[in-house]
């Protein structure tokens, strides 16, 4: 009863549904969502609610994953819920994508949820029910927040990433166990006599939260801080606050941001909050990374009255004299995008070192393929995992505030001082393919690749980059 009550009270408290609304159920048959699940069936006669629960059979454990999916149609089926199964080849998805296995599968699984809230949405309209909301419902708990925090602070997040899960999103997600300790759900299991499925590959240290949550949590809590999960959750609060004052900010300033000084000048959290709803509002809505504000903020303080930083997928900043620019990939007239027509294009292909072999094999493939160290580029982008595909890296031609590591040097040099330096003709210069991260040039094609991403006798994975014109 204690946490039906607590529940009742996180719904009214963050208005996560009211009276009369749906709620689509993302219900693996686990013990989170199997607690979730039965606390709305109990809720759903007082409050009126219509409830949909989605399974999705990712077809990764054969037998084991139809069994689930048959006990979640069941399970329905005695409560009187419609219950919706999709199948798909989850693992096929990935490999297409370039992506992980996990990410493809929260992917897939997100979509089918929001599938469900569409056609629920259509129905309720014909019903003539249109003022009834309709939310999509998952069961991550307080341990998944801290796991989550963990693992952003790994990535180096920022105060947005540090915030963790929201309790309700702006698309109608909603997480009404987000503050339920696990152990509290598994008692509320018990209790009620619920048998949820067992995911034996969630014991298998194999994806990143998996092993945070069977190795690194455990390993803080013996050893640094037995309410480490607590903390963290604390964290993630404190940063939604502050967040929220910086959010508040970024509204009262705006992004019609064309003044360059103005920009400078802003304290450096909302000074980033505003670029980045620059870039939003443009389209640009992921693969930024804290590099790339770096090269923002370089160009914004630099001396030069002219200069611009090249982002994923051919969007831009630029300054000209005291005004800021913000370039897409229409706007920019393709000065800025990946693949300019007189550029070409690349492929991009991750493998493990061992299929490489040694260094003198990576020294001896053709002029037109060049291999890099995968975690070095993973952190120029801000992130700890996720294949690096073509869209994380930039082709282009040279562009003012360029710089590269050159192979063996100590620092890093402006490409024009290392195009005067190597008596690279002027007349050529502009015409000397690049592949760079903002504006950090890992490979000028024909001469040089960057001392920062090279392979090393240590290096575990590969990224292959191959020039096609």
């Amino acid at each position: 009863m204690k946490l039906l009550k607590t529940v009742q009270n996180i719904i009214e408290e963050y208005d996560l549904f009211r009276r009369g609304d749906a709620v689509i159920v993302g219900f693996s048959g686990g013990p989170d969502s199997l607690c979730l699940l039965h606390l709305l069936i109990r809720l759903k006669e007082e409050m009126d609610l219509t409830i949909r629960a989605v399974h999705l059979e990712h077809g990764f454990r054969g037998k084991a994953s139809e069994n689930d999916a048959a006990f979640a149609e069941r399970f329905c089926r005695d409560h009187g819920i419609e219950c919706a199964v999709y199948r798909e080849n989850v693992r096929q998805q990935a490999r297409d994508a370039g992506i992980s296995e996990e990410t493809a599968g929260r992917n897939a699984r997100y979509r089918c949820f929001f599938t469900e809230k569409k056609a629920m949405e259509d129905r309720l309209k014909l019903k003539g029910k249109a003022e009834a909301r309709v939310r999509v419902a998952v069961a991550h708990n307080r341990n998944d927040q801290a796991e989550t925090i963990l693992m952003r602070i790994m990535r180096g997040t920022g105060l947005e990433g540090l915030r963790g899960m929201e309790m309700l999103r702006q698309d109608g997600l909603i997480r009404p166990l987000l503050t339920t300790d696990r152990s509290e759900i598994e008692a509320y299991c018990e209790a009620h006599h619920l048998e949820p499925c067992l995911d034996l590959t969630n014991q298998e240290p194999d994806y990143t939260r998996n092993r945070i949550r069977l190795e690194l949590i455990p390993y803080m809590r013996e050893y640094f801080n037995e309410n480490v999960e607590e903390a963290l959750c604390r964290l993630g609060q404190i940063a939604a606050e502050n967040h929220e004052i910086v959010r508040n900010e970024v509204n009262r300033i705006g992004t019609c941001v064309d003044d360059r000084v103005a920009l400078r000048e802003l304290p450096a959290g909302v000074r980033h909050g505003v670029i980045m709803a620059k870039l939003k509002e443009l389209g640009l809505t992921s693969n930024l990374s804290a590099v790339h504000l770096e090269q923002i903020d370089e160009l914004l303080r630099g001396n030069l009255a002219s200069g611009a930083v090249g982002l994923p997928k051919g969007y831009g900043v630029s300054v000209s004299y005291d005004r800021v620019l913000w370039q897409t990939p229409a706007s920019a007239g393709g000065s800025l995008s990946e693949d300019e027509p007189n550029a070409g294009w690349i492929s991009v292909r991750e493998a493990d070192r061992a299929e490489i072999g040694s260094l003198q094999a990576i020294r001896e493939l053709p002029p037109e393929v060049r291999c890099f160290d995968a975690d070095a580029v993973r952190e120029a982008l801000g992130r700890t995992e996720g294949l690096v595909t073509e869209e994380d890296l930039t082709l282009r031609m040279r562009k003012p505030g360029d710089f590269i590591r050159p192979l063996g040097s100590n620092g890093r040099k402006k490409l024009q001082d290392w195009f005067v330096d190597k008596k690279i003709p002027r007349q050529r210069r502009d015409e000397i393919p690049l592949i760079c991260i903002g504006n950090e040039v890992l490979w000028i094609m024909g001469y040089q690749i960057s001392e920062n991403y090279k392979v090393r006798e240590q290096t575990k994975r590969l990224i292959f980059v191959e020039f096609h014109q």
